[in-house]
């Protein structure tokens, strides 16, 4: 059995400051994912959450230009071990 694929979601915040979760996607490899950013009506994109399956969680050059690219400004990456966020 090889490794699970990495996944990402959006995280959302609505008017009320609840954090909910926005549009998710799956990767067909265990190293890249490509995630449509879409959050509820009326929410805004807040991060990025995604993992590294077997990797680290630190996020990759181009995972913090993406984020930045989007405006973006919080990237939460997870490992096997642990999840971990930071600002891009």
């Amino acid at each position: 059995m090889g490794q699970p694929f990495e996944v990402a979601l959006t995280v959302c915040r609505l008017k009320s400051g609840q954090l909910v979760r926005g549009t998710e996607a799956k990767g067909r490899t265990p190293y890249s994912v490509q995630l449509r950013i879409g959050c509820p009506p009326g929410a805004v994109t807040t991060a990025i959450y995604h993992t590294h399956p077997g990797g680290k969680a630190e996020p990759s050059a181009v995972d913090i230009l993406e984020a930045r690219r989007l405006g973006i400004k919080h990237l939460c990456v997870e490992n096997d071990f642990e999840m971990r966020c930071y600002e891009t």
